[in-house]
């Protein structure tokens, strides 16, 4: 049974499948410094995508996010920062 649980948790970290967890803990973070103004969208090779309605708060981000990569996971090596 062992060797069926490695290989579907094997094609789960292939699949990215766990960057839901990383995201919803992002996600956390992100509330945490801004309740409701922004979200993280995705992670995929290292670059992590938060969107915000506000020009001001993207500005905001974009001069944070020196500290905000240090506070999140280590798998984040740059932010992109969207105006939706």
């Amino acid at each position: 049974m062992s060797d069926i649980a490695d290989h579907l948790k094997k094609r789960a970290a292939e699949m990215g499948l766990d960057r839901a967890d990383q995201l919803a803990e992002i996600q956390t973070y992100l509330d945490s410094l801004y309740p409701g103004q922004c979200r993280a969208v995705s992670l995929n090779d290292g670059v992590l995508k938060i969107t915000t309605p506000n020009a001001s708060l993207a500005s905001e981000l974009r001069l944070r996010q020196v500290e905000i990569q240090s506070q999140i996971i280590d798998e984040v090596s740059s932010l992109l920062i969207t105006i939706a």
